[in-house]
């Protein structure tokens, strides 16, 4: 199956912006009408510092906030020690890990995977959160990316926008750090996150680059 020509509006050639933003408008009309619109505002709030590690390259801060439904999530700030301020950031996505975070810092797993600590060894504030159904948000009595408790609280929803609007969150929190450059954010991921980074780049404007690794598929 083909990838579907995405500057071409009703068979025209679309070479204006405004026909893009209308276009635009028109594909995430649909996309949502797929995932379902979120039922809750996201609210990204209550945002606390659990612990904070010195290491040889940079801080690791473990915080944990609020969003939506009084959903807590964890995640890690990695806060290089010798960079101008403010600094890019960078939102790092795990991939299908039950570890979910942990890998992506260097934690747990696969050091091929720990892309969030090499970034911020090379000077960008990191943030690496646990996405719903892995890390520390299993959720009790299930396997990892177990989503069956989800969509009895969510029928109308889909994981995949809830994916979207915790990514949308995890920027959130970098809007409120005055050490980051709002107008530097990035997104990255593998996999599972390689999935979520290719929708949050489309979605949140306050996203300006990304790396999706092996996160693309045909959704037929």
């Amino acid at each position: 199956m083909a990838i579907k020509e995405l500057l071409l509006s009703n068979k025209v050639v679309i070479s204006e912006i405004s026909q893009w933003q209308k276009k635009r408008e028109n594909i995430v009309s649909r996309l949502y009408s797929t995932i379902g619109s979120p039922p809750v505002l996201r609210n990204t709030r209550t945002i606390e510092t659990l612990y904070e590690e010195e290491l040889q390259d940079y801080k690791r801060r473990k915080i944990r906030y609020i969003v939506g439904d009084d959903d807590n999530i964890t995640a890690y700030l990695l806060i290089p020690n010798h960079v101008k301020l403010p600094a890019p950031a960078i939102v790092a996505m795990h991939q299908t890990v039950n570890s979910g975070k942990d890998e992506v810092v260097g934690l747990d797993g696969y050091r091929d995977f720990a892309y969030g600590h090499e970034l911020a060894t090379r000077g960008y504030v990191i943030i690496a959160p646990d996405y719903l159904t892995a890390g520390e948000r299993i959720y009790p009595s299930e396997e990892g990316f177990a989503s069956a408790p989800f969509y009895e609280q969510y029928p109308d929803w889909s994981m995949v926008g809830k994916n979207i609007e915790d990514s949308m969150a995890a920027v959130d929190v970098l809007h409120t750090l005055d050490y980051v450059d709002k107008d530097k954010i990035g997104a990255i991921g593998h996999s599972h996150g390689g999935h979520n980074a290719i929708f949050a780049m489309a979605l949140d404007e306050r996203i300006k680059a990304g790396v999706s690794n092996c996160g693309m598929s045909i959704f037929s």
